[in-house]
């Protein structure tokens, strides 16, 4: 009995169509590989560091490609700790820290981290980067804080809907009734 490789990819929302060929002629390959992915089960258990690779769709009778790009990963409710996407977080786990923050004040980053990397001992393998997550955490509290100012600020209905998509995370924008402005 020979062991296989088993090709993990990270959930993310995939289209159903590239190009105008038929669906039949679609594959789907492992794109770039996410070495750092803290994600949440449909158990709202916390796993732990995870290795996965983005999802690529390959047209076989055209040619064309697609690959997963920052907004599929944040319609996803992930948040890109890097660049090329080598660390990405759930927001979740974003979320569980902010809540645990508030039940108790006096929670560090790093106690937080600890509990993680118990969780990523029994679910899944390696180290969760301490200044990664940092780093992460407070890039994605100011950009939510951001978005939520200019929402109360406008009276446009699409950056409303946006507040409404962070206070809500588990709302998508194009399930909310608004028109957007042209």
């Amino acid at each position: 009995m020979a062991l296989c490789s088993c090709v993990r990819f990270v959930p993310v929302e995939i289209p159903d169509k590239i190009c105008g060929c038929a669906s039949e002629s679609l594959s789907l390959k492992p794109g770039k590989t996410v070495t750092n992915t803290i994600i949440k089960n449909t158990l709202s258990v916390l796993q732990g560091r995870h290795e996965l690779s983005m999802p690529e769709l390959a047209c076989e009778a055209c040619a064309a490609t697609w690959t997963t790009g920052v907004d599929d990963l944040l319609l996803s409710d992930y948040w890109p700790a890097t660049l090329h996407f080598a660390t990405i977080y759930a927001t979740d786990v974003f979320f569980s820290f902010e809540e645990m923050k508030m039940a108790a004040p006096g929670l560090s980053f790093q106690a937080y981290l600890r509990m993680l990397d118990q969780r990523t001992l029994r679910f899944a393998t390696g180290k969760i980067s301490t200044d990664s997550f940092i780093k992460s955490f407070l890039e994605w509290e100011a950009v939510r804080y951001e978005v939520i100012s200019c929402a109360r600020r406008s009276p446009s209905p699409v950056l409303r809907a946006a507040l409404i998509c962070l206070q809500f995370p588990w709302m998508k924008p194009q399930a909310l009734p608004f028109q957007e402005c042209s």
